[in-house]
């Protein structure tokens, strides 16, 4: 019972973390400290220590013995690896998805953009981010792959916050890109809906000159 709980107090924390860090409340630099988050949490350290472990390995922290931990710098170069990955996967489970989905399942994806809709109305961009993830996750459980999601949301971390700031820009766009997934999914079109998902993915890519030139502070590898 006490390792189940102590699993669900890191996931808590480390739910809370990744968000506060992927809308950049926490910063790239910020300084971290396992004891200050103990005590907001009213926890041991180790929940707290397990949650910072699992964002290192994403690359979202930097944790150094004996010094502050901080909020990682955000890595050009690390972007694009991530958005090759992510974009591999994502269209051979896109496809997948376009030989398995019904009426029902489109209809929940189409409700999921109308809450993007609403929450963009309201100029909530955290409320409208966290839809497009629940988007995303769906369409890998349609595929009946949702294991896959599970790798994305690992390895595409450091994208996560360029995603984020996008979002001031090009919502729009990426609605856009909704509705045309859906509709490629309902005629079971495959190749279409792989052909809109790689432009919805690259998207990220080519915000980074605004982004850059708006936030420079936030990254380390500026070329």
């Amino acid at each position: 019972m006490d390792n189940h709980r102590t699993a669900s107090v890191t996931e808590t924390i480390y739910d809370a973390l990744y968000r506060q860090i992927i809308e950049l409340e926490l910063k790239p630099g910020h300084k971290m400290s396992e004891a200050e988050i103990a005590r907001q949490y009213d926890v041991s350290r180790q929940p707290v220590r397990d949650a910072f472990y699992r964002l290192s390995k994403q690359g979202l922290l930097l944790v150094r013995p004996q010094r502050a931990t901080v909020v990682t710098h955000i890595s050009v170069s690390d972007i694009k690896s991530v958005q090759f990955i992510r974009t591999a996967l994502e269209k051979e489970t896109v496809r997948a998805a376009a030989a398995k989905i019904d009426d029902i399942q489109a209809d929940l994806l189409e409700l999921m953009i109308t809450r993007q809709v609403q929450a963009l109305s309201r100029k909530n961009l955290s409320e409208f981010y966290q839809w497009d993830e629940n988007f995303h996750a769906r369409i890998c459980e349609i595929a009946e792959r949702p294991e896959v999601w599970d790798l994305i949301t690992d390895v595409k971390a450091q994208a996560d916050r360029i995603r984020f700031l996008s979002l001031n820009f090009d919502a729009g766009d990426a609605l856009t890109d909704h509705n045309e997934i859906v509709t490629a999914l309902r005629a079971h079109d495959g190749e279409a809906a792989a052909a809109v998902i790689t432009n919805h993915l690259t998207r990220t890519e080519s915000s980074l000159p605004r982004i850059l030139a708006e936030h420079a502070s936030y990254f380390k590898d500026i070329t």
